[in-house]
């Protein structure tokens, strides 16, 4: 294969011939940022604000009561200050404690 091929199909996909320089500071980038969110996560911004979307709480027997006053799914969510598939998908839940309150949950992992 010629060099010219290779350079193209690699500057199709998005990146060229990587040396071994450009892979050790690809990597010293990524460690130095998973350790400054690591940071942040732990200790909070310099503004004191968390990172990230914040939870959302409510009961969970607030979504079928709403429901069968006749509210809309939009309703529901903007009554509840949740998302739209959070407000389903606690509908949709088999019914356990309906009085346990709901998080959002957000991946924790990058």
């Amino acid at each position: 294969m010629s060099r010219e091929k290779k350079a193209s199909d690699h500057y199709a996909r998005g990146y060229l011939d990587a040396t071994p320089i450009d892979e050790l500071e690809r990597a010293a980038i990524l460690e130095r940022v998973r350790a400054n969110l690591n940071y942040a996560k732990a200790n909070g911004t310099r503004s004191g604000k968390p990172i990230g979307r914040p939870r959302v709480m409510f009961r969970r027997n607030q979504v079928a009561e709403l429901r069968r006053q006749g509210m809309s799914w939009r309703g529901i969510a903007r009554e509840l200050g949740a998302g739209l598939g959070t407000v389903r998908r606690i509908y949709q839940a088999p019914a356990g404690d309906s009085t346990e309150p709901c998080q959002n949950p957000i991946g924790q992992t990058l």
